[in-house]
């Protein structure tokens, strides 16, 4: 059976939620209507929860584009495309990027396409370097930066031969 929930118990759960990680509005608003509150409803809690500061989608913003960049080794590209899908505004966003370590997000990138580039069984270099620009399209990286880290890469492999 369902549990029912009350507008208010709905609202102790997502403070509750939003307590434990920073959460941004469009998750808790799907949330709230996953657990099929009143669209009304959900969105007075949204904004009280946003009033309270329990919901700070800069806040969100800045934490998510930090942690996908330093835990997932993930690009700017990536990482924007994710937040625009989470409702975020686009000025947020780049507020959001701009809070990313420069050099330790440069570092993460070339220890993924290094990573890549040594778990990969062909050692054909065109299907190589096809491989790594995919990998690094698919992870949000900045294409010129990618390409730089991809020839060091193919270089060195070609020098150990």
């Amino acid at each position: 059976m369902k549990k029912q929930r009350t507008p208010e118990s709905a609202y102790i759960e997502a403070a509750s939620l939003c307590v434990r990680g920073e959460q941004c509005s469009r998750d808790i608003l799907n949330r709230l209507l996953k657990w099929e509150i009143d669209r009304d409803d959900a969105l007075a809690i949204v904004a009280t929860l946003e009033k309270e500061r329990f919901i700070d989608n800069r806040r969100f913003a800045g934490a998510y584009a930090r942690d996908k960049a330093h835990f997932q080794a993930w690009g700017k590209g990536k990482i924007r495309y994710q937040l625009r899908m989470k409702g975020i505004e686009p000025q947020i966003i780049d507020e959001a990027l701009e809070s990313i370590d420069t050099a330790r997000y440069d570092d993460g990138m070339r220890q993924a396409i290094l990573a890549k580039a040594r778990s990969m069984a062909s050692r054909e270099p065109m299907k190589a370097r096809a491989a790594l620009y995919r990998f690094a399209a698919a992870r949000g990286y900045d294409f010129d930066k990618a390409k730089v880290i991809i020839n060091q890469c193919l270089k060195c492999d070609d020098e150990m031969e």
